[in-house]
């Protein structure tokens, strides 16, 4: 089940009134924005969603479109015979979700699968850039899409890749986390290994995201925290906690659009941060 969440918000016009406060404000758009380091970072509270009530209902995952809307995977616990791994968003009108042994394409306002890849073994994390599905799938490594084309490429061949591996990208390194083990590793687009690092904040890791930055955020399902990384790895620092709420997260992503952070706990806890 595909829930959304449609969010509206309303800015007030800026008005520049003068010739002198236009050259500024062009002098200030040739100045380059100096990245943001993980002990900079703020956290700022847009809102909070309690799906609690609905006690049946697991959630697997979380992203948001274009439009802001959020997008929400949550599964029955009743009557359930497919497992459903996690969600991407394509566009407004379509996501991408990981399934028992396929990756479906599905329209969310017809509620229709419009395309189905069949796979040999069960798919995790996935996301999608550029018309490019990628997504990590246990005992073969990541793989990619190309949803014009329809085709499946092997990015990264891994016989022993671990169940719930999460992954995601700034299209110039893929970052992935293993479940098992505590560790993130960096690859080029190409799968070749550049570094891979033990993080002892993260413990049983279940979703992962990136900023413009490339600052790195895990949901820590085992230590009910959020957890950023360096670029590089070498850095990392709690960034939410118990004590904000968050309790066995399973869901995290990035909205580069807006610097949004979205985190939604197993059973239905969702929080909108802005990032500063």
């Amino acid at each position: 089940m595909i829930g959304i969440v449609s969010v509206e918000k309303t800015k007030s016009d800026i008005i520049l009134q003068s010739d002198e406060k236009v050259k500024q404000a062009q002098m200030m758009s040739f100045v380059k924005r100096q990245p943001k380091q993980i002990d900079e970072l703020a956290l700022h509270l847009i809102y909070k969603i309690n799906l609690e009530e609905m006690s049946d209902i697991t959630l697997y995952g979380c992203t948001i479109a274009p439009n802001g809307n959020m997008i929400l995977k949550l599964v029955k616990t009743i009557d359930c015979t497919t497992l459903l791994y996690s969600v991407a968003c394509i566009s407004d009108e379509h996501v991408a979700i990981t399934k028992e042994q396929s990756v479906d394409v599905i329209n969310i306002k017809m509620e229709t699968v419009e395309k189905r890849y069949e796979l040999s073994s069960c798919p995790d994390g996935i996301i999608c850039f550029e018309k490019i599905l990628m997504w990590s799938q246990q005992r073969k490594g990541i793989k990619r899409a190309d949803l014009e084309k329809g085709d499946i490429k092997t990015l990264k061949s891994e016989n022993k890749m671990k169940v719930w591996t999460f992954l995601t990208t700034n299209r110039k390194y893929i970052y992935y986390a293993n479940y098992s083990n505590s560790t993130v590793t960096c690859s080029n687009m190409n799968g070749n290994e550049i570094w891979s690092k033990k993080i002892s904040k993260i413990k049983l890791s279940y979703g992962i995201t990136i900023d413009n930055d490339s600052n790195i955020y895990i949901a820590s399902y085992g230590t009910n925290s959020i957890v950023v990384l360096s670029p590089d790895g070498k850095f990392n620092r709690r960034l939410l906690c118990s004590e904000d709420g968050i309790n066995l997260p399973r869901g995290i992503f990035f909205d580069k659009r807006r610097n949004h952070l979205l985190v939604a706990n197993e059973k239905g806890t969702v929080f909108l941060y802005e990032v500063s």
